[in-house]
């Protein structure tokens, strides 16, 4: 079968998938913070995150490899679009530890990827290709990881965390 080609160019059929911030293990950057006792909550902590488990990112571009329709955009996120407090907030109730201190509100300076606060839908990922989220938000997802953090013993604020 020959390829498409656009003005003598070759076309290669393409899905692309645009992947949030993912988490998993030896990944999650403000994970490694929290457990480092790193973290800060810039201004009042309102800023949405949108994470994927780094299994749901396989598991997506699989998904993608079968299903996917060519020329097509798939947002690869986990269900629950979560505030920065409400990640914090819930990382110190479930392990424990005080709520990192609030700080001066991020400014596009300070961030090497530059600021977003918008939720990203994964309806037409799950939709269309049919996908089931295996962590279907932080919640699994990093339950997960603590637990295999704690079998590690890599929970021990002493030591480095493997998380990054």
């Amino acid at each position: 079968m020959a390829l498409p080609r656009l003005r003598g160019l070759l076309v290669f059929p393409a899905v692309v998938l645009r992947v949030a911030g993912i988490y998993g293990p030896d990944r999650g950057h403000l994970f490694g913070q929290f457990l480092r006792s790193q973290a800060v909550i810039p201004g009042k902590g309102d800023r949405l995150l949108n994470m994927i488990h780094r299994d749901d990112v396989v598991g997506a571009i699989v998904a993608a490899l079968k299903a996917g329709r060519p020329g097509e955009v798939y947002n690869t996120a986990d269900d629950e679009p979560v505030t920065q407090l409400v990640f914090f907030r819930w990382l110190s109730e479930t392990l424990g530890r005080d709520l990192p201190p609030f700080g001066p509100a991020e400014t596009e300076v300070n961030r090497r990827r530059g600021l977003t606060n918008k939720k990203v839908s994964n309806r037409k990922l799950r939709m269309e290709l049919g996908y089931r989220f295996r962590h279907p938000t932080f919640r699994q997802g990093y339950t997960a990881e603590i637990r295999r953090l704690d079998a590690l013993g890599g929970l021990d604020p002493q030591d480095e965390s493997p998380a990054s």
